[in-house]
């Protein structure tokens, strides 16, 4: 639905003669297109040079950060990562605070994958003051939701629970998925702090939210984190048809490494009750 917005957009602004927007809905379908995880389509489309006037320069540094997204999305590490850095000071120079905001989530976010956890606290940080001059509650929610993950990662529970908190209540009915997002990493904490049944309220109303939206990429999350906290919780038959769902739909989209961990999960359940003919498949 937003690639055919994006591209509708497109084509409004193609008969209009309005470059700038063109270069917006263009810059915007392949964001959309990156997190369908199509980089390589990404790149093919950016083949042309934005305008060098001053009204493009936001769209310039914009662009240049889609590359370098897309370059890291190939595991281009060292190439994206010095592109980024250039997207950086391009929107700087444009003042171009959106941009900025965009660049420093997803850099806080590669310090974070590489467990440099003061470094990508530090990032985003500046992010969310940004965010919030920008009064983006949407942004501010995206990084909040970021806060928050460093401290799961570091296993500080207690101390990430209030960052999801915020960004539920910043995203709220204005953004469903980033609010079930929060919400279902709220219920991580829980169920890690041993707070099973309040972890499972959670995670069923995100399973519920995420079928109604049709967001499959977050229904199988909520579905094998619902599956994951029966585990924690001492209850593998409970557990079987939500981690078999979450199994089936991160295979149908090619995500070995989520299916590899429901199927874990799911091995797990049945070594429990004793089906070892389904534990080894």
């Amino acid at each position: 639905k937003a690639r055919l917005g994006a591209e509708h957009g497109a084509a409004v602004a193609s008969s209009r003669h309005d470059m700038v927007y063109q270069w917006k809905f263009r810059l915007l379908r392949c964001e959309i297109l990156l997190h369908s995880g199509r980089a390589e389509e990404v790149l093919n489309q950016l083949h042309d040079a934005v305008p060098s006037t001053p009204e493009f320069a936001a769209l310039a540094a914009r662009k240049t950060m889609v590359e370098a997204w897309a370059i890291l999305t190939q595991g281009r590490v060292d190439e994206g990562e010095a592109l980024l850095v250039v997207a950086h000071r391009a929107a700087e120079a444009a003042r171009a605070g959106d941009v900025l905001v965009d660049i420093e989530t997803i850099q806080g976010n590669r310090l974070q994958r590489h467990q440099r956890y003061d470094e990508a606290e530090a990032t985003q940080r500046t992010a969310l003051a940004r965010a919030r001059s920008l009064h983006s509650a949407y942004s501010e929610a995206v990084v909040e939701v970021n806060l928050g993950m460093i401290r799961l990662k570091r296993l500080r529970y207690d101390e990430a629970i209030p960052y999801f908190e915020k960004a539920a209540a910043l995203a709220g009915a204005q953004s469903r998925t980033l609010y079930s997002l929060a919400r279902s990493n709220l219920a991580i904490c829980y169920s890690n702090l041993g707070e099973y049944d309040r972890a499972l309220e959670i995670h069923l109303q995100s399973v519920a939210q995420n079928e109604r939206s049709g967001t499959k990429f977050y229904l199988q999350l909520s579905l094998g984190e619902t599956g994951h906290t029966y585990v924690m919780k001492g209850d593998p038959k409970a557990a079987i048809p939500f981690l078999d769902r979450a199994l089936s739909l991160a295979s149908e989209a090619n995500n070995a490494r989520d299916a590899a961990i429901w199927a874990g999960n799911l091995s797990e359940c049945y070594s429990e009750l004793r089906d070892w003919q389904n534990a080894a498949s």
